[in-house]
Order: structure tokens, then sequence, then C-alpha cells
């Protein structure tokens, strides 16, 4: 049965398990460690500082990258509820939905939950400080070691984007290839690249960024969303199609 938890693997952690021949149990209690130690490492840079009760987010995904037995698929961030502990943070995707409660005041996720593809609830137990910081650099460095590429934002144009038939004015992070596959390719296929792995970013759009579409592919930069207190708007793989501001 394919979990909510191990939707969310790092492929770099998977080669690398793969390659010393973990036993399968062992895989996925490694890959939840994966998961969970990025989730919360990342919270503060997924999330923004200016969060209220009926913030959300709803985007399209690419049919190219949807799943083979749906024809149209979504995916869905939205503030549900504010507590003493933290704010609650409903995810949908892939059939799967999550429930994260976080702090934004410590910065740390204090709850985590969800339900898988089949409605099976998943409540793995997360992890401390220190285990989050120690396997989540190990994570950042297989990350690193397979996919050298980052994102940053050295275009300071802006761009407008239309969103139910508004536009929106975003701006844009863009892919930093290295200078050894620059070499390797012609201009117009470097523009291409440059095209379809551009990211677009609004401080109209409440910042709820999705974790496996969006945050997985910037373990490298999570500096970049750091720096901004800005909500997703698009890339090859998601496109917005709805939003809202809480009160």
């Amino acid at each position: 049965m394919k979990k909510f938890v191990l939707i969310a693997l790092v492929l770099s952690t998977v080669l690398f398990l793969v390659a010393n021949e973990l036993s399968d149990r062992e895989l996925e209690e490694q890959a939840l460690k994966d998961m969970l130690s990025t989730l919360q490492y990342t919270a503060g840079s997924r999330f923004g500082n200016d969060l209220k009760v009926g913030d959300k987010v709803v985007y399209h995904v690419n049919t190219d990258f949807s799943s083979e037995n749906q024809s149209e698929e979504f995916v869905s961030l939205e503030v549900i509820e504010e507590s003493s502990k933290g704010i609650v943070i409903k995810e949908s995707f892939d059939r799967n939905i999550t429930y994260t409660t976080w702090d934004p005041v410590s910065n740390q996720i204090v709850d985590f939950y969800g339900y898988d593809e089949n409605r099976c609830k998943q409540t793995p137990k997360l992890l401390h400080k220190s285990e989050v910081e120690a396997n989540f650099s190990l994570v950042k460095s297989q990350a690193s070691a397979l996919i050298p590429f980052s994102f940053s934002q050295n275009d300071r144009a802006e761009y407008a984007v239309s969103v139910n038939s508004r536009d929106i004015t975003c701006s844009k992070v863009n892919m930093e290839i290295p200078e050894m596959f620059k070499q390797k390719l012609a201009q117009d296929q470097l523009d291409q690249i440059e095209e379809e792995s551009a990211m677009y970013f609004s401080d109209e759009i409440p910042k709820l960024i999705p974790f496996v579409e969006v945050t997985l592919s910037m373990l490298n930069s999570l500096e970049t969303l750091n720096q901004q207190n800005k909500g997703f708007v698009k890339n090859s793989v998601l496109e917005l199609i709805e939003f809202r501001k809480g009160n």
C-alpha cells in the first residue's frame, strides 16, 4: 500500500539506500526519517510569517506530472485553525491529506499527521531537533551531489501572471546552471532550460509552499525561500488557479 509518507521520499536518499541494499523495512524506516527531517527543517522556509485562518492556495498539476489514474490533479494548502500551539495547515496532494501544526515563534512543527490514498491515518512520530538537523544535513548533501543545481533571484524584473483573469505581479526565481553544463549546451537549450525551470512568486499570495512539488526541488536553495515572504504562483509542474487571504 502506498503511504503518503513515501510520496515525499527524497530521490537522492532512495538511490543511496538502494545502493546499500537495505531491506524493504529498513528502506521505509529511513525514508520516513528523511521525509520527517526534511519536512520539519523546511517549515520556516515554506510558511509565511503573517499567515491567518482562511489563507488558501490551490494549484493545478501539469498533466505530465499527474498520476496515471487521474485525468486532473490538484494540490492545495489552507490554514484551517489557530491555537496556542500554532497554526494548523491542511495540505492535499495526490489523494493524500496532511495536517501540520506549525509554531511560527519557535519555527517548529509541533504536530503532524495525515491520511493516505486509502484514507488510512498515518501518525509518524516527529524527530527531536538535533536529529532533524543531523539527518537533514545528510539528505541535503546527497541531494547536492546528485542534483548540483540551485535557484536564485538574479532577475529583478517584475512579471504579470494571470490567475483567474486577474494579473498577479510576480518575481522570477531561476535555476543556476553550473558552468560545466553550460559549456556543453547551445544557447537555445540554455534558454529552454531557464524557462522550464523558472519559478514565480508573489507577495499578493499567501506563503504556503507545496512540499513535494516545490520544496524538495529547492533543498539546495532554501535561503532563496527564506529571503522572501512571497507565495508560490507557478512553475512547470504547478500553476496557481485559486487563492484566498483570510481575515
